[in-house]
């Protein structure tokens, strides 16, 4: 039986949101939100309404007290995550790779800091809820509820009674008790009108006035902790489950202590002499983990470097993760998280062995990628490749190499690209329309001067997966733009606009760089005039002016 090829999808900024309001327990229009998530048949004024609604209803369900500045965060990062995304290729790893490493890199922080707002210098609180294999964090919350409520025998019995003497709740003695057994073992609150209720019950009984301020918020993250660990016990093994949590509870620390220091470095400092003395750091470099999450989403809040810059530093070293296979990055997880050993689960002679490990791996992998593509050898270092998605990858790599619009072209790199294009539909690729070899299909065929057939490849990319191919969105917007003004198809052209003209509205800037020679680009403002169509047909040729060979 042929395998597919699978390709990996960074989730959309509706499905992030949906995600966030269902662990809180709040439902929106399926409807509309279905359309969000895929981004299909939604307009981007429309898009952006409704995230904006999303946005607010999460907040407002959180806290009131805070509900500006977490907004601004939300936006900020959006924002960011649309850059992030087209910025980085995925076509290389399983989603479940991508998916953990987007919650490391980027959610856990961006989490981590919205907790930081809510929760402010009692952000500590939190360490009540932490989730582990013993109790989930409802469990925990229950537990630490009973310690702030005097004078009650049995903390059941005390929460069946507030429900009996609430005259608006109906159901039968029974229910009550049966669903209060199941919060407390460990079963999710199943609506948020349910932590309501419990809140208002247990906030008139909480006499410490902190921890009555808190109770809502608490119950809140609690909900929502446990619901996304749960999921993530599905997915991942335990120990890289209890490695995002670590990393987001040390996260929470550097936020706590970050209240004493008004500059970052003399924060970094603090933490690495008083908290993690025991790290020597000629075994692990002490900055990287502050700067790389901790600083790493600071800068992206509350700071104006260009996302470009912030995504090119802030991610030198985790990029190289969204480039190995699904079994190297898991397997060299804790060299890029190395939580366990700062918060000294595990020794710092273990991290040692496995960094010795993974830069000997990585110096015999950049030796091996150093070697020249050969449009002649490409066959015989795929046959040397044992994994299927390896293949796949090698020979994806090599198409790029080859239809690199700048590369000189020869008539033995167009034979191989053939080649490997029936190779990849052999192996049971051809069926998937995957978004990246469409793309590179309508590369192949405006290089070889088939402008019509790339149209309709360029305009399969597009309409499969839209901007999922990684930094080489913007390449496909070019793409499928010039190639439309070249085929003199309107429609075609209306279509990337459109696209084009939903990224602006997300902040994305509407210049195409349309290379004249290899050091010079003319700038060309998209818009629907017949000028700029004509200019743009003219340009098409030069674009590809580096075709194939006869």
């Amino acid at each position: 039986m042929k395998e597919k090829l699978g390709v990996a999808k960074f989730p959309t900024k509706g499905f992030i949101l949906d995600t966030v309001a269902q662990g809180f327990g709040i439902k929106f229009p399926r409807k509309d939100i279905q359309r969000l998530i895929k981004e299909e048949s939604i307009s981007a004024e429309n898009a952006e309404a409704l995230i904006n609604h999303m946005i607010d209803q999460i907040v407002e369900s959180i806290t009131q007290r805070h509900a500006a500045t977490i907004k601004s965060v939300l936006a900020k990062f959006l924002h960011f995550y649309t850059d992030f995304t087209i910025e980085f290729e995925v076509y290389k790893v399983s989603q479940k790779q991508l998916d953990y490493l987007l919650l490391k890199d980027l959610f856990i922080p961006l989490v981590s800091d919205i907790m930081a707002v809510v929760f402010e210098e009692d952000i500590s609180i939190l360490s009540a809820i932490k989730p582990d294999s013993e109790k989930m964090p409802i469990q925990k919350m229950f537990d630490w509820v009973k310690q702030h409520i005097p004078e009650q025998k049995s903390f059941l019995n005390y929460l069946v009674k507030k429900h009996e003497e609430d005259t608006e709740y109906t159901p039968s003695y029974n229910t009550v008790r049966n669903n209060l057994n199941g919060w407390m073992s460990d079963k999710d609150l199943s609506k948020v009108d349910s932590i309501k209720r419990l809140t208002a019950y247990i906030q008139n009984d909480i006499e410490d006035e902190i921890s009555h301020k808190l109770i809502k918020p608490l119950f809140l993250a609690a909900r929502s902790m446990q619901k996304g660990y749960k999921s993530l016990l599905k997915i991942y093994d335990q120990i890289y489950v209890d490695m995002l949590v670590e990393h987001f509870y040390l996260l929470l620390k550097f936020h706590l202590w970050s209240s004493k220091f008004t500059y970052p470095d003399d924060l970094r400092e603090f933490i690495y002499t008083t908290y993690f003395s025991h790290i020597d750091p000629k075994n692990l470099n002490r900055d990287f983990y502050f700067d790389d999450y901790y600083l790493f989403m600071i800068n992206i809040l509350y700071t104006r470097f260009k996302h470009k810059d912030l995504i090119k530093y802030g991610m030198q070293r985790n990029g190289l993760l969204y480039h190995l296979s699904e079994e190297e990055a898991f397997r060299y997880m804790k060299i890029f998280l190395p939580v366990n050993v700062l918060v000294e689960r595990e020794s710092l002679k273990s991290y040692v062995a496995l960094d010795l490990e993974f830069k000997t791996f990585i110096f015999q992998r950049i030796g091996e990628e150093e070697k020249t593509i050969n449009a002649s050898h490409w066959k015989e270092d795929v046959a040397n490749i044992s994994s299927y998605y390896e293949k796949i990858r090698h020979m994806l790599s090599c198409l790029f190499f080859f239809l690199l619009p700048k590369n000189t072209k020869t008539r033995k790199g167009k034979l191989a690209c053939e080649a490997i294009f029936i190779a990849l539909d052999e192996m049971g690729a051809k069926n998937n329309n995957t978004p990246y070899i469409s793309w590179l299909k309508s590369r192949y065929f405006a290089l070889c001067g088939e402008y019509k057939k790339a149209l309709e490849y360029c305009e399969t990319a597009k309409d499969n997966d839209k901007h999922r191919i990684g930094e080489h969105y913007k390449d496909l917007l070019t793409e499928g733009i010039l190639l439309s003004a070249k085929c003199n198809s309107k429609d075609s052209y209306n279509k990337f606009y459109k696209l084009a003209k939903m990224e602006k509205i997300l902040k994305y800037e509407i210049m195409l760089k349309i290379p004249t020679n290899a050091k010079v680009y003319t700038l060309i403002h998209i818009d629907e005039s017949k000028e700029a169509f004509k200019r743009l047909s003219e340009e098409c040729e030069q674009y590809y002016r580096n075709g194939f060979l006869d």
